[in-house]
């Protein structure tokens, strides 16, 4: 029998402290990480795990197995926050994900005991709020949808600058509305982790604070952990609540050359293996790409390549892994 689905791996860390002093807490939250996904669960060498920082919390840690809100991004995440059943906090699947900022929650609790708050990754729990800087518009998307080669898609306008509304919700409050000083990241699941493009909302979805900001580059996990490593820098002379919820290891598959390589060194004979891989729409060989998507639709669609997946699905899917434990062990060395 196959184990059941964990949506989140929580760490709560702190750093030496007297009695009067005021432990710093962080807390990673893993998007649709499975419990056999981790090194210390799952030994399979065929499943090329290696998550060596996460096991490490693990192991020196206490290893909590029976909590549960829901296997469903939003709720699982208004459980976490709030400390209460979904339901409760009128938050379930068919909610369109909105946690009521008005309920009580650990970031407006540990605010109010003094600590600085920062939040960065995937927020799901509400809708963005109209952009402090102006660039936030109503639109109808029939009428400025534009072909994108990139994403096979229609979209928005990406280059404009401007988060366009295409849905036709009301804008929502924003991250810092929650009780976070510091919020980096973004609204929506299964965005492009290059480019922070979003199917959902036809735009790329990418904010600090209550500021969208399309045009930063980067790999959306080394982002989320840069920005994260900056609040806790600014805030180590004060207690802080830091809270990291990132969007691996959830869809689409999109890894970065480096990092599978990387990881290809811990097994032996894979690197010569996947080096040589062919692009089934392009041509292109996996080892001149650095930015491979390998979700189904894409440049390498893992469907076409591994139907089976049995080979190079896990070791994609075992690099965002990688990729993810990488981050959370820079967070931890920082701390």
């Amino acid at each position: 029998m196959k184990p059941l689905l964990h949506l989140f791996c929580v760490a709560v860390m702190h750093v030496s402290c007297t009695e009067e002093q005021k432990p710093n807490v962080v807390i990673f939250y893993a998007d649709d990480l499975g419990w056999g996904d981790l090194r210390v669960n799952n030994s399979d060498p065929s499943y090329f795990r290696h998550s060596p920082n996460i096991d490490e919390i693990v192991t020196r840690g206490i290893m909590m197995s029976n909590y549960l809100t829901l296997c469903v991004c939003s709720p699982s995440r208004a459980g976490l926050l709030t400390g209460k059943h979904y339901a409760k906090v009128h938050s379930g699947p068919e909610t369109g994900g909105s946690l009521p900022s008005g309920i009580s929650n650990i970031a407006r609790d540990f605010k109010a005991s003094g600590y600085k708050t920062g939040a960065f990754g995937k927020w799901h729990n509400g809708m963005p709020n109209f952009p402090a800087k102006g660039n936030g518009h109503r639109v109808d998307y029939d009428e400025v949808k534009v072909w994108n080669e990139l994403h096979q898609v229609w979209t928005c306008d990406l280059e404009n600058g401007v988060f366009e509304n295409s849905k036709g919700w009301e804008w929502g409050e924003g991250v810092n509305a929650y009780g976070f000083d510091r919020w980096v990241g973004y609204y929506a699941g299964g965005g492009d982790l290059f480019d922070r493009f979003s199917n959902w909302h036809h735009d790329i979805n990418w904010w600090h604070d209550r500021s969208y900001v399309p045009e930063e580059k980067g790999y959306t996990t080394d982002l989320i952990t840069k920005h994260a490593i900056d609040f806790i820098v600014e805030n180590e002379d004060e207690p802080f609540f830091c809270y990291i919820p990132h969007e691996a290891v959830h869809c689409p598959l999109q890894i970065k050359l480096s990092d599978l390589k990387e990881l290809c060194t811990h097994f032996p004979g894979e690197w010569d293996f996947v080096r040589n891989i062919v692009s089934p729409t392009t041509g292109r060989k996996i080892e001149d790409v650095e930015e491979l998507r390998c979700e189904v639709g894409a440049e390498f669609d893992f469907l076409k390549i591994d139907p089976q997946r049995e080979h190079y699905m896990r070791l994609v899917y075992a690099t965002y892994l990688y990729s993810l434990d990488k981050n959370v062990g820079a967070v931890v060395q920082k701390i």
